[in-house]
């Protein structure tokens, strides 16, 4: 968690940041959903449309050693339910965020915090992503470089095939393309001093190479119902407040697969607008981490609801709990099944 609050800070506005694939682990949330009711509630329905949907068994890949839960068909559904019940344990104990973002799968999960679509629409839409992302496309890979965004923007053209992907912070770019590509990428940057750590995925995601997901996505959400947000969710896409009117909003979703993530220009503008409290809400702490990278020394609380997967989902809870609420944040009543004392 970075901490660097003042004064302002405590009065700024809150954001809630929902994390994408890559976030999940074994076992995530098994101890929450046993004490959390809504917790478990999330999982168990998201099972159960992935079931509905002919896919395979959530709760078998959630305890998987041999890794089943990497897969997109089932890190997917995993990450939205344990940040769906999170999320409802946060707004059951009187949290009112002011805006919603996530970074990559996580933007969906902010759409429907959004009140955008509810709740069986969300699972509904989260299966048949992950069932989109998991069908054949091109052959593809991506790449984390450890360097400054102009760094890598000015060597891409050098590489033939390859695109910025994703603009995590300051001091990370992600780089998608032909996976025969990657290894080359990566002596590439490293004979420049650029540290570069390709990644475990099975496609060029948030590029034109993953069209043909997209497109079977697109069928998806033309038939799903849809709102106007009830409050901002910071697109991906733009970096900017998704837009009021439905057919705007269902059209900038669908360009979101194909598109770049713009998650450094996502926060700055999170940080104009006033958010100076910002809760991961789901598995691990990468989006806090990057949140810190972002905004450096300046004022501001980033908080993971679920940080560690070596540690008790419940203590972390409560030691979330106990910082949020150290800023004079009115969560009146902890949630359900909260941990009392040390861990």
């Amino acid at each position: 968690m970075k901490h660097h609050l003042n004064g302002s800070a405590r009065r700024g506005g809150i954001a809630v940041l929902f994390p994408g694939q890559g976030s999940q682990y074994p076992r995530m949330g098994a101890d929450l959903a046993c004490s959390h009711p809504p917790v478990a509630a999330a999982f168990e329905a998201m099972a159960a449309a992935l079931a509905t949907a002919g896919g395979g068994s959530l709760a078998r890949a959630l305890c998987d050693p041999a890794g089943s839960l990497d897969r997109g068909e089932f890190a997917q559904p995993a990450i939205g339910a344990l940040s769906v019940g999170l999320y409802h344990l946060l707004v059951e104990a009187g949290l009112q965020p002011d805006f919603v973002a996530g970074h990559s799968f996580g933007e969906l999960t902010a759409l429907w915090a959004a009140g955008v679509f509810d709740e069986a629409t969300y699972r509904h839409l989260v299966v048949e992503r992950a069932r989109a992302m998991t069908e054949p496309v091109e052959p593809g890979g991506m790449i984390a470089v450890k360097a400054e965004p102009e760094a890598v923007a000015a060597l891409v053209d050098h590489l033939p095939g390859m695109r910025v992907a994703n603009v995590n912070s300051p001091r990370q770019v992600v780089l998608a393309g032909p996976r025969a590509r990657i290894e080359q990428v990566r002596l590439f940057f490293e004979d420049r001093g650029y540290p570069a750590v390709p990644l475990n995925v099975s496609a060029a995601f948030h590029t034109p190479m993953v069209r043909p997901a997209a497109e079977r996505f697109g069928h998806a959400l033309a038939a799903a119902p849809f709102l106007s947000p009830r409050l901002p969710v910071y697109s991906n896409v733009t970096a900017a407040p998704y837009p009021f009117a439905i057919p705007a909003v269902r059209a900038l979703l669908a360009r979101h697969m194909m598109s770049p993530v713009q998650f450094v220009q996502l926060i700055e503008n999170l940080y104009r607008a006033g958010a100076r409290i910002f809760v991961e809400c789901g598995p691990r702490a990468v989006l806090t981490n990057l949140v810190g990278e972002i905004l450096g020394e300046r004022s501001h609380l980033v908080v993971a609801l679920n940080s560690s997967a070596r540690r008790s989902g419940g203590l972390q809870l409560r030691d979330a709990w106990e910082r949020l609420r150290s800023t004079g944040l009115p969560l009146a009543n902890p949630p359900a099944g909260f941990p009392e004392g040390d861990p």
